[in-house]
């Protein structure tokens, strides 16, 4: 299992009905094509884990406020781990996670809600 994540985190906009913006992405693309300290490139490894975290209240929801973040992470390679640290990332936003990262995985149909996918 990877050990060591680079990514990136996002605001949800929509808790009733969050979507993925292409600039998760775009940044996660950004650190493997040279944004960081060392300037080294490499294909990204997929696939890239992503996580939808709710923060929000019933009560905020009800008054239109969204907490929800989105995180999404991909395996570093082994060309970014030869020093004692892999790069750090020079864009905002992206950082490195270390430790294994846990996923379950369901089938749901319709909107991915907390309610859906179960608390």
């Amino acid at each position: 299992s990877a050990e060591n994540w680079a990514c990136v985190q996002r605001n949800v906009t929509d808790c009733g009905q969050p979507q993925l913006s292409s600039s998760i992405f775009t940044s996660i693309r950004s650190y493997f094509s040279g944004k960081n300290a060392a300037e080294l490139s490499a294909d990204i490894i997929y696939p890239g884990i992503t996580t939808y975290t709710t923060l929000t209240g019933e009560a905020e929801v009800v008054s239109g406020i969204c907490r929800d973040v989105f995180e999404f992470c991909v395996p570093l390679p082994k060309t970014f781990l030869e020093g004692d640290e892999p790069p750090a990332p020079t864009e905002e936003g992206v950082y490195i996670k270390k430790g294994s990262l846990q996923t379950y995985v369901t089938w749901t149909t319709g909107y991915r809600t907390q309610k859906a996918i179960g608390e």
